[in-house]
């Protein structure tokens, strides 16, 4: 029998993630490539009920947790995830402004360091050209 409920993938990537097991870990266990569960939790993947069995039981829950279709956990597991994922959003943006920042500061340093070295080679043209006059 394959199984195959809407939310089943993402009930199996949100309690692999609230257990802290990576993906890795998982395919090890089932004998397979982290890509292959990859797709498991990315919903292209279709279940037997053995698998099922399986992976619940990796994550220490009843197989029916990840089969029923209960509207209300299933929308609080949303949110969980989607809190989750706008606090990671978040973070990375902070970081990409940071590092931009960063750039920028590094770009004026650097133009900084260009005009002083143009300015030190027109004054040593200028020494030489002296230097050259006096001699």
């Amino acid at each position: 029998m394959i199984f195959t409920p809407l939310e089943t993938h993402l009930k199996i990537a949100y309690l692999r993630k609230e257990k802290k097991l990576s993906q890795t870990e998982i395919a090890e266990i089932l004998g397979i490539s982290q890509n292959a569960y990859s797709r498991i939790e990315r919903g292209e993947t279709k279940l037997t009920i053995d698998r099922i069995k399986e992976i619940a039981t990796i994550l220490k829950v009843p197989y029916t947790e990840l089969i029923t279709n209960d509207k209300n956990e299933f929308t609080a597991m949303y949110q969980d995830i989607s809190e989750q994922h706008e606090r990671e959003k978040e973070v990375i943006e902070n970081q990409l402004k940071d590092k931009n920042k960063y750039i920028k500061e590094l770009e004026k340093t650097i133009l900084d360091k260009e005009m002083i070295i143009s300015l030190l080679q027109e004054k040593i043209k200028n020494l030489e050209k002296a230097n050259s006059q006096n001699q």
